[in-house]
C-alpha cells in the first residue's frame, strides 16, 4: 500500500487521490471487490495522523460510503468491511465532530 508513511500521504493527498479513493466506495461506482478494499485500506492509512486529512476524507463522503459498506446486505466482501471499519475507527479517533458524523449516518446501528 502506498499510503504509508507522513511525506507519501501528505502528497497522495494533495494530488487529489482521497476523492478518488472515496468514489470507488459509493454505491453504483461499479469498482470491483478488490478495488473497494484496497481503496479502504489506502483511507485507512491516511486517516491515521493528521487531522486535515481526516477532514479531507470525511468532507469527500466517506463517512456514509463507508457505513454503506457495513451494512448488511451492502454485498461488500468481508475485507472491504474490514478495511471499512478501520477507515472509521481511524478517523473517530480523538475527533468528536467525526464521531457524530458517523453517528447521523448510522454506524451505531450498523
Amino acid at each position: 500500500n502506498l499510503a504509508y508513511g507522513s511525506e507519501r500521504k501528505a502528497k497522495i493527498a494533495s494530488a487529489g487521490a482521497i476523492e478518488v479513493l472515496v468514489a470507488l466506495l459509493k454505491p453504483g461506482a461499479g469498482a470491483s471487490a478488490g478495488a473497494q478494499e484496497q481503496a479502504a485500506w489506502a483511507l485507512k492509512n491516511l486517516a491515521y495522523g493528521s487531522e486535515e486529512r481526516k477532514a479531507k476524507i470525511a468532507s469527500a463522503g466517506a463517512i456514509e460510503a463507508l457505513v454503506a459498506l457495513l451494512k448488511p446486505g451492502a454485498g461488500a466482501s468481508a475485507g472491504t468491511q474490514l478495511q471499512a471499519a478501520w477507515v472509521l475507527k481511524n478517523l473517530s479517533r480523538l475527533n468528536a465532530d467525526i464521531g457524530d458524523r458517523m453517528e447521523s449516518a448510522g454506524a451505531i446501528e450498523v
